[in-house]
C-alpha cells in the first residue's frame, strides 16, 4: 500500500520526557449488555466484509467478531485508558483529511494512587463514556478541529506490556479547556504483535526533557512535500500510527475512524520519492478495519513519534 501526501507532513517539538513502565492490568469479565440497535450479527461495514470475504475469512471472523467487538467498554477496558500516559487519535480536519495525533498526558502518574495511574488524561465514568481531558495542541494538524459530533478513533497503547486496546466513537462535548468526551460506538482489544516495548512517557510543560527549561508552545513546520530530515524519520522509524475511517450515510456505530499501530525494524517504511511511502502488508486479526475504511474513503493520516525530542511527522493523503 502506498500513501501519497497531499497536505503538508508537520513535525511538533513538543518534549516529552520518559516516565517509569506501568504495571499491567488483570483481565476481568467483560459486561454484556447490548443496545437493542446494536448490530451484535455484523459489526463491521461493507469495506471490512469485501476485504474480509476477499481473503477467505469472512465465516471464520463473524465466528466470534460479534461478541469480540463491543458497544461498550468492559471493566478492564476502563481501567486500561485511565492508566494510560498517552492516546493515539484519528480524526478529520475541516476539509475532510485524515490525521493521526497524540493525546498526552500533561504530568506523570499520580504517586497517590498506583503506579501508572495517569487519573489526568483520561476518565470512564461509564461503560459507554470517555473523558479525555486534553485537545491537540497547538501547532498540531488536528489542534482545534476536533468538535462536538466529530468523529474519534482511539487507540490506547501499553509499550511495557504490549497491551492495545481501540475504541471509536463520537464527540459529545469539545472544549479548549476541559477536553473532549467520546460516545463509545465499538471497543475491543488487538493482539501484541509488532509492538516494540518502551517505557511510559508523558508531556511535561515545565521540564521538557531539560531541568528548569522554561515552558514554550511546541513549534512546528508544514510542506507539501518530504523534506531530506522527513525522509530520514521515515526510514529510520520503528513504530507508526495510523489514522483510517469511513462515514457513510446515518450514523450507524459501524462507520467511523479507527486509529492502528505499525512496528517493525527500521527501513520497513520505504520512501519512493518525495511525494510517496510505502507501508507493507501486516498479518493481524483479519478484520481488515484500516483497510477496509480505505476501500471505501482512500484518505488516511500516518504519524511517526519520535520518543527521544517528544515530536512527531504527520502526514496526511491518500492510499493506493
Amino acid at each position: 500500500m502506498t500513501i501519497t501526501p497531499h497536505h503538508p507532513p508537520q513535525s511538533n517539538a513538543s518534549t516529552i520526557p520518559v516516565a517509569t513502565s506501568a504495571d499491567a492490568i488483570g483481565l476481568r469479565e467483560s459486561l454484556d449488555e447490548y443496545p437493542s440497535d446494536w448490530s451484535r450479527h455484523n459489526p463491521f461495514h461493507d469495506g471490512e466484509i469485501q476485504l474480509q470475504k476477499l481473503a477467505g475469512m469472512h465465516r471464520s471472523v463473524m465466528s466470534f467478531a460479534p461478541k469480540f467487538i463491543r458497544p461498550f467498554l468492559p471493566e478492564q477496558h476502563q481501567e486500561f485508558y485511565r492508566a494510560q500516559s498517552f492516546l493515539v487519535a484519528a480524526s478529520r480536519d475541516a476539509d475532510g483529511n485524515m490525521w493521526s495525533t497524540l493525546l498526552v498526558a500533561s504530568e506523570g502518574p499520580n504517586q497517590s494512587r498506583c503506579p501508572g495511574d495517569f487519573a489526568n488524561l483520561v476518565d470512564s465514568p461509564d461503560p459507554v463514556t470517555l473523558h479525555i481531558r486534553t485537545q491537540p495542541v497547538q501547532g498540531d494538524a488536528l489542534f482545534g478541529q476536533i468538535q462536538v459530533d466529530s468523529d474519534l478513533g482511539l487507540l490506547g497503547i501499553e509499550f511495557s506490556s504490549k497491551r492495545r486496546n481501540r475504541v471509536n466513537g463520537r464527540i459529545l462535548y469539545s472544549t479548549p479547556n476541559d477536553g473532549m468526551v467520546l460516545r463509545v460506538d465499538q471497543s475491543f482489544g488487538n493482539c501484541p504483535q509488532y509492538i516494540k516495548p518502551r517505557k511510559e512517557w508523558w508531556w511535561n510543560a515545565e521540564k521538557k526533557g531539560t531541568e528548569g527549561a522554561s515552558p514554550t508552545f511546541p513549534s512546528s513546520t508544514k510542506s507539501s512535500h518530504l523534506s531530506e530530515l522527513q525522509i530520514k524519520t521515515i526510514q529510520g522509524a520503528t513504530t507508526i500510527f495510523l489514522a483510517t475511517g469511513y462515514r457513510g450515510q446515518g450514523k450507524d456505530t459501524r462507520f467511523g475512524n479507527d486509529a492502528s499501530h505499525r512496528g517493525g525494524p527500521p527501513g520497513f517504511l520505504l520512501v519512493r520519492d518525495k511525494h510517496t511511502i510505502v507501508l507493507p502488508d501486516f498479518a493481524g486479526n483479519n478484520f481488515f478495519n484500516s483497510l477496509g475504511n480505505l476501500v471505501m474513503d482512500s484518505r488516511m493520516g500516518l504519524t511517526i513519534p519520535d520518543f527521544e525530542s517528544g515530536g512527531m511527522l504527520q502526514l496526511s493523503g491518500r492510499a493506493q
